[in-house]
This record gives C-alpha cells, structure tokens and sequence, in this order.
C-alpha cells in the first residue's frame, strides 16, 4: 500500500485519485479510497446516512472541491 504523504507528493497521481472518487460521489456513489485513506466529501463512504441526496447540490460542492484541490481538469498525457 503506498503510503499517503508518498502519494501526495506525486501530485498528479494524488490529484487523479481525488478527482476520481469525487466524481463517483457526484454520481451517487460513494467509496473510501483505500490507497490515500480518504472519505469522499461527505463521508458518507463510512457513514451511509450522512450521503448528501441532492444530486444538484453535490455536483456543486463537488466540482468546487475540485477546483479548490487543482483537480478539476484531467492532467495533461
């Protein structure tokens, strides 16, 4: 398992992982990332009832979330 002041040192592969899980949050499907340990934005990958049901809602603090990480463009190659 890599470990996850390692990963976020390697930024781009950091920001992907973010981006990704992000986005599956937006589109109602939740997941703790197992590689960075990290819950999705409402940590709601570890406690169901805190999921955020209104999908408008979490498409805005999701993509602002990623704009604040820098992760809201795919990177480049």
């Amino acid at each position: 398992m890599v470990r996850v002041l390692s990963l976020k040192k390697n930024r781009p592969e950091y920001l992907r992982r973010v981006r990704a899980q992000t986005l599956a949050w937006i589109n109602g499907r939740p997941y703790h990332d197992p590689v960075t340990n990290e819950c999705c934005p409402d940590f709601s990958c570890c406690k169901p009832s805190l999921f955020t049901k209104d999908a408008e809602q979490r498409q805005r603090e999701g993509l602002e979330m990623l704009r604040r990480e820098g992760a809201d463009m795919p990177p480049n190659g």
